[in-house]
């Protein structure tokens, strides 16, 4: 961004660190799941609506291609500004109500980011309206100041399916040097992938391979070469929930009197990194399918359920160079207060204190997993499962607990002691 690049001229932190950003992924699904990382450009800038001064903030989620590329942070009411405020010690200032409910900026809570529900307060004379009531409201207040004007904005961009591997559907183009690139006649279909390959790691295996892709033209007959990237396999997830209500017709898609019957799927379970793409993948299909008569729903599911990410406790060291290095938690011997809340830690290796960074999403970045075989080694499988499906409803974060995983080994234990003397005394009580 202009301003970004402005406020890093003399700042060679700030330069690092948006080489840094601009390194990192923008895929939709690792930007909902990222840590949030930002700095401070030393700028300010005025808020039209009230006058105050909001300080400029470079952050590794904002985007450049979208919208204007700058956005202005609620973090009392958005997840993401949410995390980045409580990481960097920002105000947190509460804007939106919903039915007099308690709001606490220490821990977030889902209905913050409830707008149709929610009424404005701490907003002047914006206070009491619902959502669309203060978006008109604001709207027409920064269209008469000349400050800003309502805009509706795309986030629809075009969507890349090749890929350089094997496993995938192969594009059914043929290459000609006289023809150009021709379809695969409907009669070759499908494309199907060889069998004798060995992926090695380093590019397309089927680019390597003459006997897959040397070819004939099917308009002139000439040499081609058939395409060897093979299609993101989100093109096919997108809509197989169709081909599984008749996965042996070979002249449909699906069979229609299939369709007919099925409709559509109950219920459609995944992380957030599922439910940002493939879910508007699998939808985009649907609305195609039935586009050209081939399904009679518009949406491919009923019910949508995300589940909740499982978090767990971090350590770090942080070096002379700001480079932190992460521990895991089965790592680090805890001391706790008598409310049972961590006050310091040490690493075991070395008895040496390191960094409690808070409660996060286990990810390999953090090196905050639990693995599954040290609890089941300890506890036995049956107390894993125990605690992983009660810990916490489905749709919610789950804190990752060795006290609850202690405590649902307990519970098996006493259930199988009470089953185990019923069973003795031949079924009676």
């Amino acid at each position: 961004h202009p301003l970004a690049a402005a406020a890093a001229e003399k700042q060679p932190a700030l330069q690092a660190f948006i080489a840094e950003c601009k390194a990192g992924s923008v895929a939709e699904a690792d930007m909902a799941t990222m840590e949030k990382k930002g700095m401070p450009t030393g700028r300010f800038v005025i808020n039209p609506l009230n006058g105050e001064r909001l300080e400029v903030w470079v952050a590794n989620y904002v985007l450049w291609g979208y919208g204007d590329g700058a956005v202005m942070a609620v973090p009392a009411h958005d997840e993401r500004d949410f995390a980045f405020a409580k990481q960097y010690h920002l105000p947190i200032k509460q804007v939106i109500s919903v039915d007099g409910q308690p709001f606490d900026a220490a821990q977030w809570q889902d209905w913050y980011a409830d707008k149709e529900n929610g009424v404005l307060v701490n907003s002047n004379e914006f206070n009491g309206l619902n959502f669309q009531a203060a978006f008109d409201a604001i709207a027409a207040k920064l269209q008469a100041a000349s400050a800003g004007e309502p805009k509706t904005q795309y986030r629809l961009r075009d969507w890349g399916i090749s890929r350089q591997r094997y496993w995938g559907c192969p594009v059914p183009i043929i290459h000609c040097d006289t023809c150009g690139d021709v379809p695969v006649p409907e009669q070759d279909l499908p494309v199907v992938l060889p069998e004798n390959v060995v992926p090695d790691g380093a590019g397309s295996p089927l680019a390597k391979m003459p006997e897959f892709y040397e070819t004939k033209c099917p308009k002139c007959g000439g040499a081609a070469k058939r395409e060897t990237d093979t299609m993101d396999t989100f093109v096919e997830s997108s809509w197989y929930q169709f081909r599984y209500m008749s996965p042996r017709d070979d002249a449909h898609m699906v069979a229609p009197e299939a369709a007919a019957y099925w409709g559509q799927a109950d219920q459609y379970i995944g992380g957030i990194e599922h439910a940002i793409l493939h879910l508007l993948y699998a939808r985009f299909f649907t609305k195609l399918m039935n586009d050209e008569g081939i399904v009679s729903v518009r949406e491919p599911f009923k019910q949508l359920l995300t589940q909740g990410m499982v978090l767990a406790a971090t350590y770090y060291r942080e070096s002379a160079d700001g480079k932190k290095t992460w521990f895991n938690p089965a790592e680090v011997r805890v001391q706790t207060d008598d409310k049972g809340r961590p006050v310091s830690a040490v690493l075991e290796a070395d008895g040496q204190p390191v960094v409690i960074g808070g409660v996060e999403k286990m990810s390999k970045s953090k090196n905050n997993g639990v693995d599954p075989q040290q609890i089941i080694d300890a506890y036995g499988a049956d107390t894993a499962r125990l605690f992983m499906m009660f810990a916490s409803p489905p749709e919610q974060s789950l804190e990752w607990s060795d006290a609850g995983v202690e405590g649902a080994h307990r519970f098996l234990r006493r259930l199988w002691r009470t089953v185990y003397e019923f069973v003795q005394n031949g079924g009676s009580g």
